[in-house]
């Protein structure tokens, strides 16, 4: 949507694959940007490429899909990861 300009750690932004506090600071640097180019204004918000996931990212990311494939989490709200772990454990052992 024309004129609509979002940041945070929740935007999904092909092409920087960080989270968290980066992700806000990149999509915040994004959304400058936009908002800048709309106003015809010459800013600096070039964002740094965010490295391959290593090994060890791949591995987090594929026990994460699978956990979400074994017990999805409730759609009301997004539980603390921790949370949700503890909680597919927990009904393993019952």
């Amino acid at each position: 949507t024309d004129g609509v300009f979002m940041c945070g750690d929740w935007i999904d932004r092909s092409g920087h694959a960080s989270w968290s506090t980066e992700k806000a600071v990149v999509t915040g640097r994004q959304a400058a940007a936009a908002i800048a180019s709309d106003w015809k204004l010459s800013i600096e918000a070039d964002v740094i490429p965010a490295a391959p996931d290593t090994p060890q990212l791949n591995a987090l990311r594929q026990t994460a899909q699978l956990l979400r494939s074994v017990k999805p989490p409730p759609k009301e709200i997004p539980p603390s990861p921790w949370a949700f772990v503890k909680d597919v454990l927990d009904s393993r052992y019952q």
